[in-house]
């Protein structure tokens, strides 16, 4: 089933997945032609009313742990394949779970654990000089609100 919450999801559901399963068909699905810029794929099961699990392949990245979109998506194609009821559902993923309300018209509420995985540092000045912002008329063409502001710091034409 494939859905968007915000970025492009593909939802398998069946009975029992392995880990081969994963491993063999998430990179097929998520390169699949239907997802021009892959997806990501969860590989779910329902496992009573307002309880899935789940596996995740990441767009990109491979196996993943726990992901909020994901856990979102499943319940939301879940309820779309009438699986389950609107309204609270657990998720459980290798990396533990969380809840996701799912109500009428779309709106979904996720709750759960948060943890710090990493932390580091970023070199902004070797960024800086390779941005450069849109100016209004780009901006506009592109769907933008025209307004043409760069950060501080930043020179309009991308230079240092």
């Amino acid at each position: 089933t494939p859905v968007s919450v915000g970025n492009p999801h593909a939802v398998l559901f069946a009975d029992s997945w392995d880990d081969a399963d994963v491993e063999r068909l998430g990179p097929l699905v998520s390169a699949h032609g239907a997802f021009p810029e892959g997806a990501n794929v969860q590989f779910a099961v329902v496992a009573g009313p307002g309880e899935a699990r789940i596996r995740i392949w990441e767009r990109g990245v491979g196996r993943t742990a726990s992901s909020g979109t994901s856990a979102c998506a499943v319940v939301a194609a879940a309820v779309r394949e009438g699986l389950i009821a609107a309204g609270p559902c657990r998720v459980e993923m290798e990396g533990g779970p969380m809840e996701v309300d799912w109500r009428p018209g779309g709106t979904v509420r996720l709750r759960g654990p948060v943890e710090v995985v990493c932390t580091g540092e970023l070199e902004v000045q070797a960024m800086t000089s390779r941005v450069r912002p849109m100016r209004a008329r780009e901006s506009a063409e592109a769907g933008g609100s025209g307004l043409d502001s760069a950060p501080r710091g930043v020179r309009r034409d991308g230079a240092d």
